[in-house]
């Protein structure tokens, strides 16, 4: 297990951001697990989050960028506690920035849309919990353009790539990496989240057993990205 996976499932685990069981989801399919990284809103979990999130982006040998942008609201903590892992943990000085759901109408105009500091030329990574149909982050990264600041998203991280397809049956990630020609990536998959854990101790318990992981292997048989060769 990498220490982004571990970070990730230390956070998400002791504060029910994961869950196991059966929950509906909005596109009405009965899903053996949620995923929900609002709930990781207390001082350790999301310190743990934001470890994930910095330890996955050194990994990855991804320091060409200036700003994590974290879109509101689930992803401005993300941000936050990303940027100081990256410092605290890894002498990695980054900026943080996240948007307005509504703009301001008072003060410097600079900040109408956006809540951060944000220079001329900076290179952008936006950091999320999931991808569903992709429309938030291009609508992110359009406000972004709009501010004519020559700003450059270089990639997407995302905490959890669920690998299912949408309702037309298509990968939503890899239909939203190639129309907008950003690389995006992952900390954990929703198959390796379910291989790491089947019938292995993490934090003292066993989450996953076998009824877990058929239930599993089931959904994924129907809904999964790669479900031919599941």
């Amino acid at each position: 297990m990498e220490l982004s996976e571990a970070k990730l499932l230390e956070a998400a685990i002791p504060s029910e951001a994961l869950r196991f069981g059966e929950f509906k989801l909005k596109s009405k399919r009965i899903s053996p697990y949620f995923w929900n990284a609002a709930m990781m809103s207390d001082g350790k979990s999301c310190s743990s989050e934001g470890m994930a999130y910095a330890s996955k982006l050194v990994e990855m040998g991804k320091d060409n960028f200036d700003v994590l942008f974290g879109p509101a609201y689930k992803a401005i903590p993300i941000s936050v506690s990303t940027a100081i892992s990256l410092e605290r943990d890894y002498s990695v000085v980054r900026r943080f920035a996240y948007d307005r759901k509504l703009p301001k109408d008072h003060g410097d105009t600079k900040d109408r849309f956006i809540n951060g500091k944000l220079e001329k030329g900076d290179r952008i990574m936006i950091v999320d919990d999931v991808i569903t149909t992709g429309k938030t982050k291009k609508d992110e990264i359009k406000l972004l353009n709009s501010l004519n600041m020559d700003l450059e998203v270089v990639g997407i991280l995302i905490g959890l790539n669920r690998k299912e397809t949408d309702e037309k049956g298509n990968d939503p990630i890899r239909v939203l990496q190639d129309e907008i020609g950003v690389p995006i990536y992952h900390i954990l998959d929703s198959v390796t989240l379910f291989d790491l854990l089947h019938n292995k101790k993490f934090l003292g318990k066993v989450w996953v057993d076998d009824e877990k992981y058929e239930s599993f292997q089931k959904y994924y048989r129907k809904y999964g990205v790669e479900k031919n060769n599941f």
